[in-house]
């Protein structure tokens, strides 16, 4: 009965509130763009940057923990640089006050630009641990248009009026930027602003225009529609904002769909731009009652144990990684993992043990599949995949040839809509590294293709070889 008690104690204490770092070695970067009307020859661009404040490392200051942090927009040209600007920070939270786990930092960058192609890198850096993460965009600014046109539409957390300055204040209104454009439990309302331009003023006798919005899935079929609702043109620029409830929507992609017509003119114009709903399905935590320490354990000494939980750190919390850390007696590492998995179970909806059952599984897998003499699967890039998100749907191996590396794509085709994770061997020693991915919570890179590419070579007047 002591020793029950014991163990029960230093649980309890190592559940006291505790300080959530980073636990990944980049940091997953949401990013998107929109284009508003300028000038003649410019255009007003907006780019904004998001990610999750507890991927950041915390370090212990006078004032509390503090993280310090930057953010870069690089924005090129033909292949050289055109503007670079640095935006540099500092997050200070009490000591008493765990990091959010779910709080955002957003980040804004105003740029005229003419009209061109651009590509773009929005970057963060931790300058604590040196972590980095990063976004291309490809941005085509379309020539001025004179006529009646619709700017590009911006997403939002929230819009409200107000009379004050900032950043995020535009024409009245106090815009929280929403560059991850995945709609959930956590962010359910879609806001939306968009600006018309070049419409038909006239103070004499004012003239009329018509707005609506509809939403539509990949396919183009019309899932949500907006009443069309006339207005008064009160001058040759307007805005309009709108909101609904995404979750209204069942799970998958969709287009918000924009259109405006001038009454005067009869001219019309239309805007679109992609968004994604998740919606994790509610399970029943299964009501059996069970010993504090599953028998399965009872037969792994500490290594065994430790060696399970370092595998499992990818869908561990930062609070579950830090408590283990603390675990010294086996027992008690014991009644940890039994209530880790128990807890896995809940989540998942499973009935006792088959989340670890299946965990073993992928584990096995990829220490078969992708482990070496020199490192263990489930370390390496696929392996980490694999165990977060289970087998692939399909893979699609690319082998070596004169112009690519070997490379692959893993398809899941149920995950957010259909998500792609491209792996490449570019040291040529059977070591895949994640590249790309299309996924919003894990390293982005639309441009990866240029990684896979060798680079060619040519024999010069002296039959040297020439790079």
């Amino acid at each position: 009965m002591n020793t029950i008690k014991n163990l029960i104690q230093k649980i309890l204490v190592l559940l006291l509130p505790i300080n959530l770092l980073a636990q990944i070695s980049f940091i997953p970067v949401s990013a998107d763009y929109a284009v508003f009307q300028m000038n003649d020859s410019l255009a007003y661009v907006e780019f904004y940057l998001s990610f999750f404040q507890n991927n950041l490392q915390y370090e212990h200051k006078e004032e509390g923990l503090q993280a310090s942090f930057e953010n870069r927009l690089i924005i090129s040209y033909n292949g050289k640089e055109y503007k670079n600007i640095v935006h540099n920070f500092q997050n200070t939270v009490e000591d008493s006050i765990p990091v959010n786990k779910y709080g955002q930092f957003l980040d804004i960058f105003t740029v005229p630009l003419p009209f061109k192609n651009f590509t773009t890198t929005l970057r963060v850096t931790d300058k604590l641990s040196g972590y980095m993460g990063e976004y291309l965009l490809n941005l085509n600014i379309p020539g001025h248009l004179k006529t009646f046109n619709l700017s590009d539409i911006q997403f939002a957390s929230l819009i409200k009026n107000t009379d004050k300055k900032g950043k995020f204040i535009k024409n009245h209104l106090d815009i929280t930027a929403y560059p991850r454009r995945t709609y959930d439990l956590l962010q359910p309302m879609l806001y939306f602003y968009i600006e018309l331009h070049n419409l038909s003023f006239n103070t004499q006798n004012p003239n009329q225009y018509t707005f609506n919005y509809f939403v539509t899935n990949e396919n183009g079929d019309t899932l949500k529609n907006s009443p069309v609702t006339t207005k008064k043109i009160a001058g040759t620029a307007q805005v309009e904002i709108g909101a609904f409830n995404a979750l209204s929507l069942p799970e998958g992609v969709y287009y918000l769909n924009i259109h405006a017509q001038d009454l005067f003119s009869g001219l019309n114009s239309n805007s679109r731009k992609r968004f994604y709903v998740h919606k994790p399905s509610q399970k029943k935590r299964p009501q059996n009652k069970v010993s504090n320490i599953d028998p399965v354990f009872n037969a792994l000494d500490k290594k065994e144990l430790q060696r399970e939980f370092d595998a499992a750190r990818y869908f561990a919390t930062n609070r579950e990684e830090d408590i283990f850390e603390k675990l010294e007696e086996v027992q008690v590492i014991r009644t940890f993992l039994t209530t880790f998995w128990r807890e896995q179970d809940a989540k998942n909806g499973t009935y006792p043990g088959l989340s670890r059952e299946r965990f073993l599984k992928l584990v096995h897998m990829a220490d078969k599949e992708y482990g070496s003499s020199m490192s263990v699967g489930y370390k390496s890039d696929r392996g980490r995949i694999l165990l977060i998100y289970g087998e692939p749907d399909e893979i699609i191996r690319y082998p070596n040839t004169t112009d690519t590396i070997p490379y692959e794509d893993w398809r899941y085709y149920s995950l957010n809509g259909g998500s792609n994770f491209i792996f490449a061997d570019r040291n040529g020693f059977g070591k895949y590294e994640l590249l790309h991915s299309n996924y919003y919570k894990e390293l982005q890179d639309p441009d990866w293709y240029r990684l896979v590419l060798k680079a060619r070579t040519s024999q010069g007047d002296d039959g040297q070889e020439n790079r």
